[in-house]
């Protein structure tokens, strides 16, 4: 049988504490938990920023883009000395901390496995739990790009070993479960 609250004296004597008084809202306006300078705010900053934190990868890159310097170098050439109607079209390029950027993501240069590399991250992590083609290119396409980006995240992710033996299939477009005819040869 039900006892409504209000009437049920013993349940809410249990339930008030003595230390729970009120007026001592104020008890915790004094303490920090954690001081400001232990958070990063990765969300204000803009494309590869978040990156930096993988060196590794970061020196990679730059190794790979000495490569293709002749890409930067001929950037370069088109921004700064280029007349203004050759340089239509570039304004979306630029180089930061040794790092070519095309719109703030990161350029990443002619190296399958360097490719390769940044996807497997970004498909194979745990956090990212072999994601769908487009959640995978999402990823990917957050702080990097390239030529082809796409077309070489699905690839990678339809040649995936862990998603095809785990993927569901379709059944109801396929004759699977459906009674077989026997035919009659007439």
């Amino acid at each position: 049988m039900h006892k409504a609250g209000t009437s049920n004296g013993k349940a809410d004597a249990l339930s008030c504490r003595s230390d729970h008084q009120v007026g001592d809202e104020d008890d915790n306006t004094d303490q920090v938990v954690l001081k400001q300078e232990r958070f990063c705010i990765a969300a204000t900053q803009r494309g590869h920023a978040s990156v930096t934190a993988d060196q590794s990868l970061l020196k990679c890159i730059r190794e790979c883009s000495d490569k293709d310097r002749a890409v930067a170098e001929a950037l370069e050439k088109v921004q700064n000395l280029g007349p203004p109607r050759l340089q239509k079209g570039f304004e979306e390029w630029n180089a930061e901390q040794g790092l070519l950027l095309f719109r703030g993501m990161v350029y990443i240069p002619k190296n399958a496995e360097l490719r390769r590399y940044i996807v497997k991250i970004h498909h194979d992590s745990p956090i990212a739990d072999h994601g769908s083609r487009a959640k995978t290119l999402e990823l990917v396409s957050r702080n990097y790009w390239w030529p082809g980006m796409s077309k070489f995240v699905n690839e990678y992710v339809s040649t995936c070993d862990v998603c095809n033996r785990t993927k569901c299939r379709d059944l109801r477009s396929s004759d699977w479960g459906k009674p077989k005819k026997l035919g009659a040869s007439d």
